[in-house]
């Protein structure tokens, strides 16, 4: 098991879709993607900003899984 990073609960890694990320399945948030780009950018963001970036992510991937970037922190 592992953390989600949006909401800190316990999560699952699932098969990536991506090259060059992550992904999770988080029982709140479903599943979504991470860029590894985020994780070495936005490691002090707090969970309000997390929530928000995923929200925006959800936003731009419509019915695919949504995956968070840099640009979804703006």
């Amino acid at each position: 098991m592992t953390k989600c990073p949006v909401c800190k609960s316990e999560a699952q890694f699932i098969v990536p879709r991506v090259i060059g990320g992550k992904s999770f399945r988080c029982p709140k948030h479903e599943d979504f993607d991470v860029s590894d780009t985020v994780f070495s950018t936005r490691a002090t963001a707090t969970s309000a900003e997390w929530e928000r970036a995923l929200k925006n992510a959800i936003n731009r991937a419509g019915a695919k899984r949504p995956k968070i970037i840099d640009g979804d922190f703006l």
